[in-house]
Formats: structure tokens, sequence, C-alpha cells
């Protein structure tokens, strides 16, 4: 059930590409923090590929936190970190696993990092989405058709 399903951006950098996959899913979005409730639910984890080998860290921090499935997605990974992702989480996405990473930076036409407000833009933005997505799916899930 998607009330059981959130979007985390890994880290502040990965914001951007979190909110494009929690509002094309219709899923909440969250920062990944340590005040993030995940018991019981099933957790997509978006990093930009800056921070890939942590998200082995954190995944490890989502099962203790009782997370029931964890879902890494990542940009860029080296086929090392994509072999420890593919052990720590349950399913893995990655769009490039080049044999050499020199730059994460090199693989973006754009990495400059969301600043605080814009962070917090995202995340109303996504708020916004889900709640026009729920009422249109309230509003129409009564109607015969």
């Amino acid at each position: 059930e998607a009330n059981d399903v959130i979007v985390l951006a890994h880290t502040r950098s990965s914001a951007p590409v979190a909110y494009e996959v929690a509002t094309r899913l219709g899923l909440p979005l969250e920062l990944f923090d340590h005040g993030s409730h995940v018991a019981d639910k099933t957790v997509l984890l978006i990093d930009d590929g800056d921070d890939a080998r942590g998200m082995v860290r954190s995944i490890s921090e989502l099962r203790e936190r009782a997370a029931v499935m964890v879902v890494a997605a990542t940009a860029v990974a080296s086929p090392a970190v994509y072999t420890m992702l593919r052990t720590a989480a349950d399913h893995v996405s990655c769009i490039l696993s080049p044999q050499h990473i020199y730059s994460v930076q090199a693989w973006f036409a754009d990495f400059e990092p969301p600043n605080d407000e814009e962070i917090q833009q995202l995340l109303a933005a996504a708020a916004q989405n889900l709640l026009l997505l729920r009422r249109s799916n309230f509003l129409t899930s009564g109607v015969d058709t």
C-alpha cells in the first residue's frame, strides 16, 4: 500500500533526484535523518551517487529502525559499491556503473547542491503534490465509470 512507502533523500545533494522520484510515484518525501519514521515501511533511499558508499551504513540503520524493505537507488556507483549495495539492500537501482569514477560530479550537467531554502521548497512541493494526488484519488474513487 502507498501509505507504507516513503522516499528518503540520502543526502542534501540527493534531494532534487529524490523529489523527482517521489512526485512521479506519488509518494511522501523526507530527508534521511535519525528522526525519519521508517518502522513498518518500505523505504526508497535515493542518492545522487556522491555518497553511494555511505548508503550501506544508512541501509543498516534503516533495518535497525524496522524498515520492512529497503530499495537503494543511486545515479552513479562503481561496480564495487554497486555490489555492496546489492548485498545490503533488498533491491538496487543504479543508472550508471562505470569501471572508474574519478568524480561523481563529472557525470552530471549541473551538480550544484541545493541550499536550505531550495530543499525546503522541494519538500513543500512534494507534500503539496502528494496532497493534490490524494484529494484527486479520493474525489474520483466513488465515481462509477
